[in-house]
């Protein structure tokens, strides 16, 4: 994960000694590095402000721009905050980056229509570079690849509450079997997310996958994240199909 934390916030910020232009998105998203910053703590309540103004007025006036400061503001915050974070705020971040190129209009012209597109499915393509990538290093891990990560993890406090320990410790070969599981769902995502007639119980595994990390392996905000952004896959038909489920449950 931190070769993706330096290439979105840069290894040194505005302090860094290679000077402001040289560390280029550096200094733009650690503007709460500076020095200045660490006397006057109100800055940050400043962005905490900011982010929340430019959530608000989004939908209302000048969306484009609005989109740019949710960026800006969400980025620096989480740079600033990066020892208390995991990696599903990293993906907010670039998440949020491709989505300043989106815009929502009834009407597009050609080419904000091929930004639109374009925008998109970088989207899509960067969820599937984070298994990829995810994959690629579990493989060379050994307790991933004789089926004890999930026994190694919930040995350790920090990364496991009480019911995720006693059921992974009750069950070891249900353990070992949910770990080689997890491998091959990750491998195989960039590939069978596409394929429409297996895309849909394909996506609730990882959904009740990323639900276990949020409540079982205490990483939260990952876990959520990796679910809401699971609706980027999801064609019209399904969104809608998904709409009329809640209103049924709302209205029964």
């Amino acid at each position: 994960m931190f070769p993706m934390v330096n290439s979105v916030f840069g290894q040194q910020g505005i302090a860094g000694s290679t000077g402001f232009m040289w560390e280029g998105t550096g200094s733009f998203l650690q503007l709460l590095s500076h020095p200045i910053a660490y006397t006057r703590p109100y800055i940050a309540w400043l962005f905490v402000f900011g982010q929340l103004a430019a959530l608000a007025t989004g939908y209302f006036i000048l969306p484009k721009l609005s989109s740019f400061f949710v960026f800006f503001f969400t980025a620096n915050l989480l740079a600033k905050g990066g020892l208390f974070f995991t990696g599903g705020e990293v993906l907010i971040c670039l998440l949020l980056f491709y989505m300043m190129f989106i815009s929502e209009k009834e009407v597009l012209s050609p080419v904000q229509n091929t930004i639109n597109n374009a925008g998109f499915y970088a989207l899509l393509i960067q969820i599937c570079i984070l298994y990829f990538f995810s994959t690629f290093f579990k493989l060379y891990d050994a307790n991933w690849t004789s089926g004890k990560a999930l026994m190694y993890v919930a040995d350790i406090p920090f990364y496991s509450v009480g019911w995720f320990h006693e059921l992974v410790h009750a069950f070891p070969t249900f353990s070992k079997i949910a770990t080689i599981l997890i491998l091959i769902y990750q491998g195989f995502f960039c590939v069978v997310v596409w394929i429409k007639s297996v895309k849909i119980p394909f996506l609730i595994f990882g959904l009740i996958l990323h639900l276990g990390i949020a409540f079982g392996m205490g990483i939260f905000t990952f876990g959520i994240v990796m679910c809401i952004a699971y609706l980027l896959f999801l064609d019209s038909s399904h969104i809608d199909r998904l709409i009329k489920l809640i209103s049924r449950k709302e209205n029964g």
